[in-house]
C-alpha cells in the first residue's frame, strides 16, 4: 500500500469518528461531513486501484 493510500486512510478515520460521535452544529454540517467522507475514500479508492493495476501479475497468482 502506498503512503498516499495511507494518509488518506487516516483521513476518513477522522472524519467517520467526528461523524460517528456526532461532532458537528447543524444537519448541513453534517452533510458536509458526509460528502468529504465519501470523497476522501473515493479518492483512496482511486489511489488503491492504481497501485494494483501498476503490479506485476505474478503477485495475483
Amino acid at each position: 500500500m502506498t503512503e498516499e493510500a495511507l494518509i488518506l486512510m487516516k483521513k476518513a478515520e477522522k472524519v467517520h469518528q467526528k461523524i460517528k460521535r456526532r461532532q458537528f452544529k447543524s444537519v448541513q454540517d453534517g452533510l458536509r461531513l458526509t460528502s468529504l467522507e465519501t470523497a476522501i475514500l473515493k479518492d483512496l479508492m482511486m489511489e488503491i486501484s492504481q497501485d494494483l493495476l501498476t503490479r506485476n501479475n505474478r503477485f495475483f497468482k
